[in-house]
C-alpha cells in the first residue's frame, strides 16, 4: 500500500540525513588531522635533520601524506555529492559504498607503512611524526571501516533515496 511506501521513503530519507551528517564530520576531521600532520612533517623536513633525511630518500612521509590528502579530498567531494547534494543517483551511491571500504583499506596500508621502523615508524626516520601518522591512519581506517559497514547495512535505504532523487 501507499502507507507502507511513505514509511519506507521517510525512513530512507532519515538514514540519508544521518549518513550525510556523519560523513561531514568524519571527512572534516580526517582532512584537518591529515593537514596538521602534513604541516608538522613538512616543517620538520625543512630543518638540518630534514636535509639529511631527504638526502637518504626520507621525503616519503610528506609525499605519502600529500597523496592521502588528495584522495581524501576526492572521497569528501564524492560523499558530499551523494549524501548531501543527492547527485549522481544509484551509481554514485554504489561508488561511495565501495569507495569508503577501499579508502579504509588505503588508510590501513599507510598505517602499516609507517608502523614499520624501516619506513619511518617508531625509532625510524619518520620519528614521532611517522608514529603519529601511523596512529592517526589506524584510527581513521577503523572509523571509515565502521562507516562503510553502516552504509552497507542500510544500502537499500541509500539506493532507494538515490533512485528517488533521479526520478524527480
Amino acid at each position: 500500500g501507499t502507507n507502507a511506501d511513505v514509511h519506507v521513503r521517510v525512513r530512507s530519507a532519515a538514514h540519508m540525513e544521518m549518513f550525510a551528517a556523519m560523513w561531514k564530520l568524519l571527512s572534516a576531521c580526517t582532512l584537518v588531522a591529515l593537514c596538521v600532520l602534513f604541516m608538522v612533517a613538512w616543517v620538520l623536513s625543512l630543518g638540518e635533520e630534514g636535509e639529511g633525511r631527504r638526502e637518504e630518500g626520507g621525503a616519503s612521509l610528506t609525499v605519502v601524506l600529500l597523496w592521502v590528502i588528495g584522495v581524501t579530498i576526492g572521497m569528501t567531494v564524492l560523499g558530499r555529492k551523494v549524501l548531501s547534494d543527492k547527485a549522481l543517483g544509484t551509481l554514485g551511491a554504489g561508488m561511495l559504498l565501495g569507495g569508503t571500504m577501499y579508502y579504509a583499506l588505503l588508510l590501513f596500508v599507510v598505517f602499516l607503512l609507517f608502523v614499520s621502523p624501516e619506513f619511518g615508524g617508531p625509532g625510524g626516520e619518520g620519528g614521532p611524526v611517522g608514529t603519529a601518522v601511523a596512529v592517526a591512519c589506524f584510527v581513521l581506517s577503523m572509523l571509515y571501516l565502521a562507516f562503510s559497514m553502516g552504509m552497507h547495512k542500510y544500502q537499500k535505504s541509500m539506493i532507494l533515496g538515490a533512485q528517488e532523487e533521479t526520478e524527480e
